[in-house]
């Protein structure tokens, strides 16, 4: 494929064939597979090792993360966010992951900074789960000014089940094992799963 970027729907049209033919020659005969476009920055050489460290500090230290401050940010915007469902590259092989310095503080009377490693949106709750799903709940429909935009975000957020929160932490677990299992690789899954 010259261009990889053309939805099926466009690269069928001047073939006179439908979207589900174009569909099967990609995927079957070319075995190409859809990826979607996630802006990340490139690991650093002594990345892995920051994020195993990170992975030992955290289990060694917390016997439970139910009682951890995670802090992050995110940009909300009145018009929406991008729609990155109908964003994909068909290629053979792609690579894969981004972040910020992150805080993590216990409750009780002596918080603990741990320093987060970079470039670690598959171990940070706020980044795998709660943006995508804030957003999801913030933008449907959309917000018609600023005021209404910060009300949902109030809402959403305070809305949130017990449960699912619960099963982010123990996603955040199981990522930290995972993470060490990889020696400090991305994981492949940064994508949280109810």
């Amino acid at each position: 494929m010259d261009d990889p970027r053309p939805s099926l729907r466009l690269r069928a049209a001047p073939l006179n064939l439908n979207k589900s033919t174009v569909h099967r020659i990609i995927s079957n005969d070319l075995h190409f597979h859809p990826y979607k476009i996630v802006i990340v920055q490139e690991m650093k050489p002594d990345d892995p090792d920051k994020r195993v460290e990170f992975c030992r500090t955290m289990k060694n230290r917390f016997r439970s993360f139910n009682n951890i401050w995670f802090s992050d940010e995110s940009n909300f915007h009145i018009n929406g966010h991008v729609y990155k469902q109908n964003c994909r590259y068909w290629a053979s092989c792609i690579r894969s992951p981004c972040n910020r310095q992150k805080n993590a503080k216990p409750e009780g009377l002596q918080p603990q900074h741990i320093n987060w490693p970079t470039r670690s949106p598959d171990l940070t709750p706020a980044d795998f789960f709660l943006w995508g799903y804030q957003k999801s709940k913030v933008y449907n429909p959309l917000p018609p000014n600023l005021n209404v935009l910060k009300q949902r975000i109030t809402e959403e957020i305070n809305s949130i089940p017990r449960a699912m929160l619960q099963r982010v932490i123990e996603k955040f677990s199981s990522r930290l094992n995972k993470c060490e299992q990889m020696n400090g690789a991305h994981l492949q899954t940064v994508v949280f799963h109810k």
